[in-house]
């Protein structure tokens, strides 16, 4: 449920769907709607990561009972239009923490 996200989650988890997930990507939130456009700055300790503009257009705003909820809930239904998916290079490996670190 997004109702438990703040706006700067939200406007995080917007960003890493639009340096991540390709076009055409459907991604459903409940009682807000993610941030449908925006800028992705270069990371300054990971210059590997894209940067750049990405598009997210709402699809539909479903409005229904929720069980979970007791009451009146919204579906967001988005679909990803523009992304840095193609430079983003895929998954990424989990550096290995030293003994030290552990």
């Amino acid at each position: 449920f997004s109702s438990c996200m703040n706006p700067g989650l939200l406007e995080q988890l917007s960003i890493a769907i639009g340096r991540q997930c390709r076009p055409g990507t459907i991604i459903i939130t409940t009682e807000f709607p993610l941030f449908l456009t925006g800028h992705i700055d270069q990371l300054e300790d990971d210059e590997s990561m894209p940067s750049g503009d990405y598009e997210i257009e709402l699809l539909e705003k479903i409005d229904g009972w929720c069980w979970l909820m007791g009451g009146e809930s919204t579906a967001y239904i988005h679909r990803v239009k523009s992304s840095l998916s193609n430079l983003y290079g895929g998954p990424r490996e989990r550096p290995r923490l030293s003994l030290e670190e552990e």
